[in-house]
């Protein structure tokens, strides 16, 4: 059995995987926390911006910051959803 402590239990609620298709089809699970994928949908649904585009997006800034594509796509979601607020 495996014993999981209150904070990876507080941390595996909060977050939730989906998956995403990088620019090549290749499906990758990503995951974020509510606030960006509510975010995300948002950036599909008002801005137009599709989840491939982010994709690409998150792409170039792997290259640019030399980080994971995670890390990376949460940023751009992050950084262009904060235009709104």
């Amino acid at each position: 059995m495996t014993i999981v402590t209150n904070d990876q239990l507080e941390q595996y609620r909060r977050d939730t995987t989906r998956t995403i298709s990088l620019p090549d089809g290749t499906p990758w699970p990503v995951r974020m926390t509510p606030q960006l994928w509510d975010d995300f949908e948002f950036l599909e649904v008002v801005e137009g911006i599709t989840a491939g585009e982010l994709a690409r997006f998150a792409v170039e800034e792997m290259e640019l910051q030399q980080i994971d594509f995670d890390e990376a796509f949460r940023c751009v979601v992050a950084h262009l959803a904060n235009r709104w607020t």
